[in-house]
């Protein structure tokens, strides 16, 4: 498992078009929001099944998550 954060400062969301929020119109490229502290997490979990083969035909006899 694996677990990150990461901490940006001064973020800006700019309009993509024209759009239209409550009563402003916001023109392309004009900004929209600010934050002055973002933080974004992830949390990763991730597995591996491993397999013990033999026997006639080499059929799976035990298996492990790693």
């Amino acid at each position: 498992m694996r677990l990150g954060v990461r901490e940006c400062v001064d973020v800006c969301f700019k309009a993509l078009a024209n759009i239209k929020i409550g009563n402003h119109v916001f023109k392309k490229g004009e900004p929209v929001i600010y934050f002055d502290t973002v933080t974004t997490s992830e949390l990763t979990g991730e597995s591996t099944t491993t397999y013990a083969q033999g026997g006639r035909g080499n059929s799976r006899l035990i298996a492990w998550d790693c």
